[in-house]
């Protein structure tokens, strides 16, 4: 299967609104994502023969970045998709210029814990009920200035 990792823009708001309902909950709107890109935010969107089955959303600022949301669709998971935009996010956090990026992940996630992990992120914290249902978050960041594909 070919899988190509394509820029998203403001107009892609509806099909990564749409990539985001099938993920994550709360799920975001398409006007949550075009606002988000009006302040500053980059994305990504994962397609596999052509389909769309995985979105990243992620922000630089000065030499940091960070992850603000990242979904595989269920019945894509396990096929790398996830890895592939980690390292996509992390090769454009290098040449922003950012030298670490940050994310928090709930604490129940375990299969997001685990990619992270594998992708260079180290726990920096807790953050506790940080999400809508009072669910600690964990905070990892991943230094970007080498290739972590080398």
């Amino acid at each position: 299967m070919s899988l190509v990792i394509e820029q998203a823009t403001p107009e892609h708001g509806d099909i990564l609104a749409k990539l985001h309902a099938q993920c994550l909950r709360p799920a975001w709107s398409a006007k949550d994502f075009r606002a988000l890109f009006k302040a500053g935010a980059r994305g990504l969107i994962a397609r596999k023969n052509g389909m769309p089955c995985g979105l990243a959303l992620y922000r630089l600022a000065a030499d940091e970045g960070e992850i603000l949301t990242i979904g595989v669709l269920p019945s894509r998971r396990k096929e790398g998709l996830g890895r592939a935009l980690v390292v996509a996010m992390q090769s454009t956090a290098r040449i922003g210029g950012a030298a670490r990026l940050f994310l928090e992940v709930r604490r129940d996630n375990a299969p997001a814990h685990g990619l992270y992990k594998a992708c260079g992120f180290t726990s920096l914290g807790v953050r506790k009920a940080y999400y809508a249902d009072a669910e600690d978050a964990i905070v990892y960041q991943c230094r970007v200035l080498e290739d972590p594909e080398s």
